[in-house]
C-alpha cells in the first residue's frame, strides 16, 4: 500500500503519519510518502529520522517529496494549508481561509490529475473541507474524494451520546450531517442504541436533547458559539469548557472543539485519529456506510453541492448515498445547509 500525506510537517499531518504506523495501516512492506514545500525539507527529514527512531521495526518505507508532480500513491491524505489561529485576537474568517487554501487545493488536484494513475482516493482534511472536496472532485472525479469533517463530527456525536449514557460508543448509531462548522445537522431521528428497544431509545433521546428541537438547533448553536467566544475573549477558558459541558450532546459536538482549539491545545490528535479511522474503513474491502463530505449530484433531496451525508464506501471510493429516515425538520435543515454551501462555493470560486 502506498499512502501519501500532503502537509506531513503540520500538526495534523504529523499526527496522521504517527497514527498510520501505530494503528498498523502501514508497515515495513508499505510506502509512506511525506509531502511538503521545499522550505519544509529540513523538517521533513527530521520527521523521517524521528519516525524511524521510534518505529524502526514497524516503519514503512518513508519517502520525502517536495513537488506535487511527484506524488505517487493509492491513497492521499490532504492536510496542508492555512489553519485558523489559536489566538482569538487574530480571527480568520471562513472566507479568508477559503481564499488562502483554494490555490493550494487547485495546485495539488491539477498535479494529481495530470500525473496520477486515475484511481487515487483522496481524503480531505484541510478547511474549508467542502471547498477542498469540490476542487478535487472537479479534477479527479467525485467518487474518489471524501471530506472527513462529517466523519469526525459523527464520531464526536456518538462519543458524546455514549459518554452521557455510560455506553460503549460501538453501541451508538448516530450521524452528524451537513457542513463541517456552523452548518451541522444532528440526525436525532436516526439514533439507534443497540440493546434498547424503540420506546427506551425515544426516552433516552428526549433526555439527551434537553428540550432542544431540530428547528431551534442552528439558532442555539449560533447563540452558544457567541457566548463561548465571549468567555474565551475574556480569557475565561475554564468558564468556556464548563459552559460547554452543560449543553446537549449535539451542541457539545459543535462547541467542544471550538473551545479546545482556542485553549491552544488544538484538535490535531482527534482529527488525525478520525482521519486514520476513516481510512481504515475505506480500505477494509467491505461495503460500509459512513458519513463524509462528498460532491452530490442530486442523489439525495435533489442536493447538488458538497455536503456531509451517509455514503456507501469501498476501496474504490463511494458509490451511492444511503439516505436516512429523517424527520421533516432535519430534512428541511439539510436542504437549507446544502443551499448555503452552494452559495459559498460559488462565491469562493468567483473570487479565484
Amino acid at each position: 500500500m502506498n499512502i501519501a500525506v500532503i502537509g506531513a510537517t503540520g500538526l495534523t499531518g504529523h499526527q496522521v503519519v504517527v497514527q498510520l504506523i501505530l494503528k498498523g495501516l502501514v508497515g515495513p512492506m508499505d510506502r509512506l510518502q511525506l509531502i511538503g514545500r521545499p522550505s519544509a525539507e529540513a523538517r521533513l527529514r527530521g520527521l523521517v529520522a524521528d519516525v524511524r527512531d521510534a518505529f524502526f521495526e514497524a516503519a514503512p518505507e518513508l519517502d520525502i517529496t517536495l513537488s506535487a508532480d511527484e506524488i505517487a500513491a493509492e491513497v492521499i491524505v490532504f492536510a496542508a494549508g492555512v489553519t485558523i489561529p489559536t489566538d482569538h485576537r487574530r480571527p480568520l474568517t471562513r472566507d479568508a481561509l477559503a481564499e488562502a487554501n483554494r490555490p493550494l487545493f487547485e495546485q495539488y488536484a491539477e498535479a494529481i490529475a495530470r500525473n496520477g494513475h486515475g484511481h487515487e482516493l483522496v481524503i480531505m482534511v484541510s478547511n474549508p473541507v467542502e471547498l477542498g472536496v469540490a476542487v478535487f472532485a472537479r479534477h479527479l472525479g467525485r467518487e474518489r474524494v471524501f471530506g472527513m469533517g462529517a466523519y469526525q463530527d459523527t464520531l464526536r456525536f456518538r462519543r458524546e451520546i455514549a459518554g452521557e449514557l455510560g455506553l460503549a460508543r460501538q453501541r451508538v448509531e448516530a450521524y452528524m450531517l451537513g457542513e463541517h462548522g456552523s452548518g451541522l445537522v444532528p440526525a436525532w431521528s436516526a439514533l439507534r442504541l443497540h440493546g434498547f428497544d424503540q420506546e427506551e431509545t425515544a426516552q433516552l433521546r428526549r433526555r439527551l436533547r434537553k428540550g432542544l428541537c431540530s428547528a431551534d438547533y442552528p439558532h442555539a448553536l449560533e447563540a452558544e458559539t457567541g457566548a463561548v467566544r465571549e468567555l474565551i475573549v475574556n480569557d475565561d477558558l475554564a468558564g468556556a469548557f464548563n459552559r460547554v459541558a452543560t449543553m446537549s450532546a449535539d451542541l457539545r459536538v459543535g462547541l467542544a472543539p471550538f473551545a479546545t482549539h482556542y485553549s491552544g491545545a488544538k484538535t490535531a490528535v482527534a482529527t488525525a485519529n478520525a482521519t486514520v479511522d476513516m481510512l481504515r474503513v475505506v480500505l477494509s474491502g467491505h461495503q460500509t456506510v459512513m458519513a463524509a463530505q462528498v460532491a452530490l449530484q442530486g442523489e439525495w433531496l435533489g442536493l447538488d453541492t458538497v455536503l456531509g451525508v451517509p455514503v456507501q464506501v469501498g476501496h474504490q471510493g463511494w458509490r451511492q448515498v444511503s439516505p436516512l429516515a429523517l424527520d421533516e425538520d432535519e430534512l428541511s435543515r439539510l436542504r437549507q445547509v446544502g443551499e448555503e454551501v452552494s452559495v459559498k462555493l460559488r462565491e469562493w470560486e468567483r473570487a479565484a
